[in-house]
């Protein structure tokens, strides 16, 4: 059986390609400019290989964030296509598990990671993962907080680190202390999104359009729109 991990969180596109639940091979491409036409083509690079095609795959788990809120829907949207027409099994999972397999090579003694995401005007986007009974679950909903409130959150447990794609100057105003526990990372990691236990689901089940419904962290805003005036 074909599996793909597709994440569109950041702004890159990542993929990983399993068989049978061994990993094949993982691809990454910019997406600054485009993330619709950058995952065909990431897409693409992994099946080639093996003179594969996307009607192939049986099953997508898809990055469904926080993060870029636009890059992600893109990504859902594609492997949803997909699923229409060749009835592959679905499964959201949190972004922040792509940001695992990173934390883990820098910390093998890792049991909580704290993924810290933009979230502008001085807050920061905190996105907590933790390892219960040999599983790594997501700890509680994302949530946005002021980026200098982040040393209420810097536990003393022993195995408790930060990973972020934001720049080290981001976080100039922060104790030193709290600096030298965030990882800079250029984002996230497909291969990550396997390590999420929860079942997929059949593409046309009950259910699958909340399922993979992205993460948006802020509510949502009311804007206007601006009347135009014939001239």
């Amino acid at each position: 059986m074909l599996k793909v991990c597709l994440d569109t969180s950041a702004f890159t596109v990542n993929a990983a390609l399993y068989r049978d639940g061994q990993l094949l091979a993982q691809e990454q491409a910019d997406a600054s400019s485009s993330v619709s036409l950058a995952v065909p083509r990431v897409i693409e690079a992994l099946l080639t290989p093996l003179g594969s095609s996307v009607r192939d795959i049986a099953q997508w788990d898809l990055g469904i964030g926080p993060g870029s809120f636009t890059g992600t829907r893109v990504g859902i949207a594609f492997a949803k296509g997909v699923a229409l027409i060749s009835g592959a099994r679905l499964r959201g999972v949190n972004s922040g598990f792509g940001f695992l397999p990173a934390a883990l090579r820098a910390a093998p003694d890792l049991n909580r990671l704290a993924v810290i995401h933009d979230g502008r005007r001085d807050e920061v986007i905190l996105n907590v993962l933790e390892l219960q009974e040999g599983s790594w679950r997501v700890a509680a909903p994302a949530e946005v907080i002021k980026t200098l409130d982040l040393p209420k959150f810097a536990s003393d447990e022993n195995g408790f680190r930060f990973i972020s794609t934001m720049p080290a100057a981001s976080f100039a105003a922060l104790p030193p202390e709290l600096l030298s526990r965030i990882l800079f990372v250029a984002g996230p990691e497909a291969a990550g999104l396997d390590l999420d236990p929860q079942p997929a689901l059949e593409a046309d089940a009950l259910g699958l359009e909340a399922a993979l419904e992205p993460i948006y962290v802020r509510p949502a805003v009311f804007v206007a729109p601006i009347v135009s005036r014939d001239i």
